[in-house]
């Protein structure tokens, strides 16, 4: 009985070392980071390794953050470009307006990123 659990535990703890120890493939590619205000667009071939929309955003640009409790961040400014009460800055991944933050977002391989200066009355 005792050579049964000996036997089980140093299966478990090799299974433990294996898979414990491996480390999660890191993101890295090329993608295109678009700034969009009125009458201006920006844009940035960039390369990345394991970062989100934000981090990239921060590396490329002068930008400003809000944070709200339960809801996370938001961009407030890009280069001296600040949201207010009819502008707000959209995100968008591939075209599509995004389902989630761009902190939350790991960029992908090819992925084109826009944070677009948008009046809240228009269609985004």
């Amino acid at each position: 009985m005792t050579s049964k659990i000996t036997a089980f535990a140093l299966m478990l703890l090799i299974i433990l070392l294996t898979f414990g120890c491996s480390r999660q493939a890191h993101s890295a590619g090329k993608a295109t980071l678009v700034v969009s205000t009125i009458g201006s667009t920006q844009y940035r071939n960039i390369t990345f390794k394991n970062e989100s929309a934000l981090d990239a955003l921060s590396k490329n640009f002068n930008v400003t953050i809000s944070g709200y409790p339960g809801l996370g961040e938001f961009v407030k400014c890009i280069d001296s470009v600040c949201s207010n009460s009819e502008y707000f800055w959209a995100f968008y991944i591939n075209n599509q307006s995004a389902s989630l933050g761009a902190g939350s977002y790991l960029l992908k391989d090819g992925d084109v990123v826009e944070f677009r200066y948008s009046n809240q009355l228009e269609k985004t």
